[in-house]
Formats: C-alpha cells, structure tokens, sequence
C-alpha cells in the first residue's frame, strides 16, 4: 500500500517520507524475505523519482549494492520471486543515478551497471542501459573505463527494439557529450559505427529509426 501511495503525487510521497518509512525500507533491503526485499526496493524507487537525497541519506545504497551482488547469479534463475526483485532493485539503482547530481555519490553503482547490462533478462537490461546512459551525464570517462560500452554496443544488435533503443540512448550521451577521444574510442575502439550503420539498414521499427533521428 506504501509503495501505491508513493506512487502518487509529490504530497504523497512528501507525506510517506515525513512518516519516517525510508529508513524502515532501507533495512528491509536486507529483510530474509525476498517479497519485503521487493517492496522495499519498489518504495524506495517511487521516493526516489521525487526525493533522491532522502533515500541515500538514509544509506539505501550500501545494502542496495550489497542485494544486487547477491543476485548477479540469480539473473540466470527461473525463479519468479528472485527475477521479479532484480528488476525491482536495478530500476531502484537506476533512478539514483539519474536524480543525483555527483558522480562520488553513486560511483560504486557503475561496476554493478556494468553487469546487469549483461543480463538475459529484458527488463533488467533496459533499466540498467539507463543507468548507464544517467552514469554518462556524470562522468564518460569512468563509463568507458568500466568496459561498459563495449556492451552497450553489443547492445544494438539485441532481438529486443527496446533494448537496442535504450542502448543507443546511451551511446548517444557519449557521443553528444564525450570529447574527442572519447567518441573516437565508442566509435572504432568499440566499434559502434559497424552497428550503427546495420541498424540505419535494417532496423525498420519506428521506435528505432526515430531514436537514431
């Protein structure tokens, strides 16, 4: 119910915070429970679209980071319960990226990013792709330093148009942002432009050819 209501207006969310449920949420990341575990990580992740700095204040990215170690093997499971929390805890980790404004802050998110972009699993990919794109805004250098746009680009060619957009998305804020050096190593060192061009011929999707105008 907590998570619905923080789902809601910012008064709703003010509203959850001022009830003192952030810290309650955070310490439920570590809950044996991978069903509180999930609705924490829900919570957490509406509060945070409106409320970033309460949600790291309250030190949700140590054992957030911690969860998500223990489920990179999980991302190979069947396991309902386990699939539904990692897509859960990778959109969480995604929204702190993206309503931060310092890299310092959430640097240790980077190497897990890097990771669940190699996930089978759809969801978790397209969250964790905007993670990247959000990580870019903040520091290119450090994204390119952790291997991840090497997947990214392997990315382009993914059976999935949401992922393929979602990827580009943040290659796209390497090449709109980065220095020189740094869109010549997305571009040959990565070896982008061969995707690029294969999706300029054959992507025919128009979520695709509109994201590549």
């Amino acid at each position: 119910a907590l998570a619905n209501i923080s789902a809601g207006s910012a008064d709703n969310t003010r509203a959850v915070i001022d009830a003192g449920v952030v810290p309650i949420a955070t310490l439920l990341l570590e809950s044996p429970s991978i069903d509180l575990q999930d609705h924490a990580a829900w919570l957490l992740a509406n509060i945070a679209c409106e409320n970033c700095s309460c949600v790291l204040h309250a030190g949700a990215l140590a054992p957030l980071l911690r969860l998500l170690d223990s489920l990179c093997e999980s991302t190979k499971s069947n396991n309902t319960s386990e699939q539904s929390l990692i897509k859960t805890a990778t959109w969480l980790l995604s929204n702190l990226c993206q309503y931060t404004d310092s890299f310092e802050i959430v640097k240790e998110c980077l190497p897990r990013l890097a990771k669940l972009i190699k996930s089978n699993n759809e969801a978790v990919l397209r969250d964790a792709c905007w993670g990247v794109m959000y990580m870019c805004k903040l520091s290119i250098q450090e994204v390119l330093d952790s291997g991840a746009c090497d997947t990214l680009v392997k990315l382009l060619m993914h059976s999935s148009d949401d992922v393929t957009c979602v990827a580009l998305e943040a290659l796209l804020a390497i090449f709109t942002n980065g220095n020189l050096e740094q869109k010549k190593y997305a571009a040959i060192t990565c070896r982008a432009l061969p995707r690029l061009r294969f999706l300029l011929h054959n992507k025919k999707e128009k979520s695709t050819d509109s994201t590549l105008r």
